[in-house]
């Protein structure tokens, strides 16, 4: 195969590992945090939000120094792409959270969470990559 195919194939498997755990770790606070019986949120307190942009903050750093992409568009795809695996791992926590505490009769309300959280997820890693971008892409002083 080519080069430049194989590259592109460890990434995604990069983005898909990190977005992976990135989503498990938030889904997992927000289920603990998660503690008013009868009522569920993507965010239920500050603190799974600000978890959720430091981590992403991190993985995107290191996808900006490990793959030092050349244009702002691969940066913000390679963002989004961590940012999307990130939501859909999140979003399918909070649907199964949502269907088993209200015993499956609130599927579309399930529904709803699942894609509030991954649209959530998705639009906040968009912009912590470009503002990654800009700070990364600042001249240094000499």
């Amino acid at each position: 195969m080519n080069a430049a195919v194989d590259d592109v194939e460890e990434a995604m498997k990069r983005h898909f590992a990190i977005g992976g755990m990135i989503g498990v770790i938030v889904f997992a606070i927000s289920w603990i945090n998660n503690r008013t019986p009868y009522v569920i949120a993507a965010f239920p307190d500050v603190f799974t939000v600000l978890s959720l942009l430091i981590l992403l903050a991190v993985a995107i750093w290191i996808h900006f120094t490990e793959e030092r992409p050349q244009t702002f568009v691969a940066a913000l795809r390679g963002s989004i792409a961590i940012a999307g695996v990130t939501g859909l791992v999140f979003g399918a926590g909070l649907f199964v959270l949502a269907v088993t505490r209200f015993a499956g009769s609130a599927v579309p309300v399930a529904v709803f969470g699942f894609v509030a959280a991954f649209v959530s997820v998705v639009v906040c890693g968009a912009v912590v990559g470009a503002v990654t971008w800009v700070l990364r892409a600042r001249p240094t002083a000499a």
